[in-house]
């Protein structure tokens, strides 16, 4: 049997993303590869985890078992317990917590009338930024021929004088 890396007890708050959503949660025991949750409906096993604290860790895991209020992850990275206790990473969760504002209480479905009006404002703007394109390449170059028309004259009057 494998030997499992020795756990850090701590009750750190955390925000997660489920899907469309964030949820509060609570760390209790942490280390470099894996964490515990314990919150209110926790995901089903397998399922991928955005967690944050503060505004500087985030970390991405997998659901690896389930109970009824609790989860454990493993970590995508490795996690920087010493950090993620530290006063610091506190201070910046109540900085943070202060500002949250939530963005997206539900996801937003895009209808097929949306998408496609997206996509005619997309192929209006390429056609315009084409067509302004092509026209200051056109007075580039009749500029340079005009320039090149009337240096001849212009040279040989400069001569003369």
């Amino acid at each position: 049997m494998k030997q499992r890396e020795p756990r850090q007890r701590v009750i750190l708050p955390v925000r997660l993303r489920l899907d469309n959503k964030w949820v509060d949660a609570q760390i209790r025991n942490v280390s470099s590869k894996g964490l515990m949750l314990v919150m209110r409906n926790p995901p089903p096993k397998g399922s991928f985890i955005e967690i944050r604290r503060g505004t500087d860790i985030t970390i991405i895991g997998q659901v690896r078992w389930c109970a009824s209020d609790r989860c454990g992850i493993l970590s995508q990275d490795k996690i920087p317990v010493a950090y993620l206790m530290s006063d610091k990473a506190q201070k910046d969760l109540s900085k943070d917590q202060a500002n949250f504002v939530e963005r997206r209480a539900t996801a937003r479905i895009i209808t097929p009338e949306e998408a496609a009006e997206r996509s005619r404002f997309k192929s209006q703007l390429l056609q315009r930024i084409f067509i302004i394109g092509a026209g200051v390449a056109g007075a580039l170059f009749l500029a340079s021929l005009l320039f090149d028309v009337l240096n001849v004259p212009l040279e040989a009057i400069k001569k003369s004088l």
